[in-house]
C-alpha cells in the first residue's frame, strides 16, 4: 500500500457493524441497536465520492451516526452479512444514479421511503454563480420529516 493512503472497509463481526481505517476501528454499533439503515447519492461524482451509506443506532441513551462513501471497501459482502443478521434483503437501489436521491433500506416500515429533503440553494454572489455556470447547482439536504419523527421517538423513550 502507497504510504499515506487509507484502507477504510466495514464489516460484521460477530453481533456489531465495524468500520475499520487501517485496521484500527473507527466506530462500531451493535447491530441489535441499529434503528436504521439509508442510502444516497449527489451529483459529485465521478470524480468524489458520490454514494452513501447512512447508519442510524440508539446505544447507551444516545443516538448514533454514521456515513461511509462509496470507496468504503467490503460494502456489498458486510451488508449482505448485515441483512441476513437482521431479517432483511438490503439492496443497493441507487448506486449508480448520477442525481441527489436517497432512500430508507431499512428498517422495513420505511424502506424504500426518501430519507433526505434535498434543496437547492440559490446563488447569492458572483462568486456563487460563477461555482454554479462551472459545476451545477449547490444543494443542502436534511432529514425528511417522516424519518425525523421515527427518530424522536427513541429519544424521547429511551
Amino acid at each position: 500500500m502507497a504510504k499515506g493512503i487509507k484502507l477504510i472497509s466495514i464489516r460484521v463481526r460477530d453481533d456489531f457493524l465495524e468500520c475499520l481505517e487501517d485496521d484500527r476501528e473507527v466506530w462500531r454499533f451493535a447491530i441489535s441497536k441499529i434503528l436504521l439503515i439509508a442510502e444516497h447519492t449527489t451529483d459529485a461524482g465521478p470524480w468524489a465520492d458520490d454514494y452513501f451509506l447512512n447508519f442510524r443506532s440508539f446505544e447507551n441513551g444516545q443516538l448514533g451516526e454514521a456515513t461511509i462513501g462509496d470507496s468504503v471497501g467490503n460494502q456489498g459482502a458486510t451488508l449482505q452479512t448485515l441483512g441476513q443478521k437482521l431479517g432483511a434483503d438490503l439492496q443497493f437501489s441507487l448506486l449508480s444514479s448520477t442525481e441527489w436521491a436517497s432512500r430508507v433500506m431499512w428498517p422495513p416500515d420505511l424502506a424504500g421511503h426518501p430519507y433526505f429533503t434535498f434543496r437547492e440553494l440559490k446563488p447569492t454572489n458572483w462568486r456563487e454563480k460563477l461555482s454554479r455556470r462551472v459545476f451545477g447547482p449547490t444543494h443542502e439536504y436534511f432529514l425528511t420529516e417522516e424519518v425525523q419523527a421515527f427518530l424522536r421517538q427513541f429519544e424521547s423513550n429511551p
